[in-house]
């Protein structure tokens, strides 16, 4: 794997921090729910998933109208 796929925690490996480590649903589609190393890195260190598209500039108004017209809708 590249290191530039790689998504690393600034937490430290000796913290027993159960939420950071583990999968969240937010990362399907992002991030590889099975690349990390074992031992005490395991889950603070991720790689992006194999069809990740990372993007630097995009139209946030184009973004909201796609999510909402697949029925997302805003929180209060």
């Amino acid at each position: 794997q590249s290191h530039l796929q790689r998504v690393v925690s600034p937490l430290s490996s000796s913290q027993e921090n159960f939420e950071a480590r583990a999968l969240h649903p937010t990362h399907l589609g992002r991030l590889c729910p099975s690349e990390t190393p074992e031992g005490t890195n395991i889950g603070l260190r991720k790689n992006l998933a194999l069809l990740a598209n990372v993007t630097q500039v995009e139209n946030e108004e184009k973004i909201t109208t796609i999510l909402k017209g697949m029925g997302l809708q805003l929180a209060k």
